[in-house]
């Protein structure tokens, strides 16, 4: 198992190489959201950015669409965190019942926010062995 100080320094180094990269948060369009009713789809190719919010795009906090999701009240501040972030199971074997999401709420709640604003991306921001942040974003006019 990974200690918070390898979680930190690799996650530093992927927003360093997100940066240099010019990398953007993951936007799905029709077709990948059909695909995810089936398998994880696009999202398994989403960037990891760390801390990097690239620009054009503002982070997306998710507890202002709380009355707009439909999730057990227990997941706020568990696995949609207070912070505004999504907290998710990264080794496949995340049961419901556990503080971070399956891959089946995960895609849930992907589509959910699709339905809200279709525009918006998906980025890592932290990935650990068996969970991972997700931050979602969305694309800001910097005229």
């Amino acid at each position: 198992m990974m200690d918070l100080e390898t979680i930190k320094a690799l996650n530093d180094e992927a927003m360093e190489r997100a940066e240099e990269n010019g990398d953007e948060p993951l936007q799905l369009n029709e077709h990948d959201r059909e695909e995810l009713k089936d398998s994880f789809g696009k999202l398994s190719s989403m960037p990891m950015l760390g801390d990097y919010i690239p620009n054009g795009w503002s982070k997306v906090d998710i507890n202002d669409y709380k009355d707009y999701l439909e999730v057990p009240e227990w997941w706020w501040g568990c696995k949609l965190l207070s912070k505004g972030d999504l907290w998710c199971d990264s080794s496949g074997l995340g049961r419901e019942n556990e503080p971070s999401l399956t891959m089946d709420e995960f895609r849930n709640i992907v589509n959910q926010l699709l339905d809200i604003n279709q525009n918006f991306g998906f980025g890592l921001y932290s990935t650990g062995q068996f969970q991972a942040g997700v931050r979602v974003f969305k694309q800001i006019n910097n005229n």
